[in-house]
């Protein structure tokens, strides 16, 4: 996965991250060298079995609207196991089978009315 948002990219390769990440559990993420949508790495969920989780949290400071982007790439059981994609606890996107490297747009909208 690398991830965009307006003005700063995070594209994982020289291991200094702008925005702050945690992966906990049993199977974090890791920096993937040999695998990237473009460079030379990208971040790779850890590697699970039935019934397990890999998860990654990054929380982003956002103060304008505007799109949320991010490349991801797929390569699991179609319709048991899925890359799921939140905002805010709020699943916003899931993938799953072979899908190679593309990019998911989000908009990111405040109105007060």
């Amino acid at each position: 996965i690398s991830v965009k948002n307006n003005l700063n990219l995070e594209d994982f390769e020289d291991d200094v991250y702008i925005a702050e990440y945690i992966s906990d559990g049993l199977y974090p993420w890791f920096t993937d060298y040999t695998n990237s949508v473009s460079g030379t790495s990208s971040m790779r969920s850890g590697n699970i079995d039935d019934e397990q989780l890999s998860e990654m949290t990054i929380s982003i400071d956002v103060i304008e609207a505007g799109d949320l982007i991010f490349n991801s790439r797929v390569s699991s059981e179609e319709g048991y196991d899925y890359l799921v994609f939140y905002i805010n606890d709020f699943e916003v996107g899931a993938w799953s089978g072979e899908i190679p490297w593309s990019r998911a747009v989000h908009l990111l909208r405040f109105q007060f009315a």
